[in-house]
Parts: structure tokens; C-alpha cells; sequence
């Protein structure tokens, strides 16, 4: 289910509450009609943890931040943190953070590999230690954004049957006939954002918090 969701935040294209509001990614959005594939054993992503996973996530978040111009957030009617030399502001698009909310959950189930240095104390007390809360955060950022997206392809339901065919029950399940959704480019969108990437550790690229 976690990759279900993966699928749907990386490609899909609809908006929030209709049309969407202005991006400076606009001018790389294409749309396309495609299945999503959340089969397991044809992902770079899910699985035991691995080297080879953990490389596939890194290269996907590496767009999560970037450069927005002047002009760009002037248009936005927002404001951040600025560059030192006055070419934009630091940002990031939505689907980057619902990605690392993804990214925190599939760790959290890996808890004893990538978490194992928390104490049994701090998994108790829920509010002891950041990466507990974050993971909670992260499962309500999911569901508030799978909401407003509301993706409405009718997914059909089919017969499923025991192996000893004495019972059944209805039931969804993932086959070829499986709604077509419509998606945004992903690359192309993550090409974008990998144009524009900065490096928020370099703390003396920004300008400081009282300036």
C-alpha cells in the first residue's frame, strides 16, 4: 500500500481543489495516461535494505531543494530564505516533501536498520525523539495529500478465491485492466528540479535569520 501511494505522489498530475496554482516547475509539466505499476519486485525502492535501495532514494530526492528566482516568488506572493547574493530564495516543491514522507515511513519499518541507535524509552515516548514524531507527521502529510489530490479512476473489483475455491470474497487487485491515471512526466519534473538543486548544509550560501 505505502508504494501504491509512492506511485500516485511521483506521477500523478491533479491538482488540489481544481486548478492549480502557479509553479515556476509549469514549464516543464507534461501529462501523460499510464498504469501505476506498484509491484514490488519491479521497483528500485522497496525491499530489505540495500545499498542499491538506499542509492535509488538518494538520487530522488536530490531535487527536494531548490533555487526559486526573484521574480518567481515576487509572483508566488510568498517569502523565504535568501541567498547571500540576491539570486532567489531557497524552496521546495510539494511532491518532494510527500516523497521524503515516504522515504521516513518505509524507514521506519526498517526501524533496527536505520533508526537503531533510539533507545526502547524514546520508542515509548512518542515525543522523545524528532524521527518518532516525523514519522506521524509524515503519515498525516500522506493522507491529507492523497485526499486533496482525490484521484477518482474507478479501480474494478474482481472474485478472489481461496486456494481450496471454498471461499471468496470481492477484493481489488493489480492487473492489466487496472485504471489509467493521469500523470505528470516524471522526469522531466525531476530533471527541473535537479537544474535548480542547492545545498541547504552550506549555511553560507543564505542570508542570515535577522538580516
Amino acid at each position: 500500500m505505502l508504494f501504491i501511494i509512492f506511485n500516485q505522489i511521483i506521477h500523478k498530475g491533479s491538482p488540489c481543489g481544481g486548478e492549480a496554482r502557479w509553479s515556476p516547475a509549469e514549464e516543464v509539466i507534461e501529462y501523460e495516461d499510464r498504469r501505476l505499476e506498484a509491484f514490488l519486485d519491479m521497483t528500485p525502492f522497496a525491499g530489505e535494505p540495500s545499498p542499491q535501495i538506499d542509492a535509488a532514494w538518494s538520487e530522488l530526492m536530490e531535487g527536494i531543494n531548490i533555487k526559486i528566482r526573484p521574480e518567481e516568488m515576487s509572483r508566488l506572493e510568498m517569502s523565504s530564505v535568501g541567498f547571500r547574493d540576491g539570486s532567489g530564495y531557497v524552496g521546495t516543491l510539494s511532491v518532494y516533501h510527500e516523497l521524503h514522507c515516504v522515504k521516513m515511513i518505509r524507514q521506519w519499518f526498517y526501524q533496527s536498520h536505520y533508526f537503531s541507535n533510539i533507545s526502547d524509552q524514546e520508542r515509548i515516548n512518542k515525543h522523545s525523539h524528532v524521527v518518532i514524531w516525523g514519522t506521524e507527521h509524515c503519515i498525516e502529510e500522506l493522507r491529507v495529500a492523497v485526499a486533496c489530490h482525490g484521484d477518482t479512476s474507478v479501480i474494478p473489483h474482481y472474485w478472489l478465491h481461496e486456494t481450496d475455491q471454498k471461499s471468496s470474497i470481492l477484493g481489488i487487485t493489480l492487473r492489466d485492466d487496472e485504471p489509467k491515471h493521469r500523470c505528470v512526466k516524471w522526469n522531466k519534473l525531476h530533471m527541473w528540479a535537479l537544474s535548480r538543486r542547492v545545498d541547504i548544509a552550506n549555511l553560507d550560501l543564505f542570508m542570515p535569520e535577522h538580516q
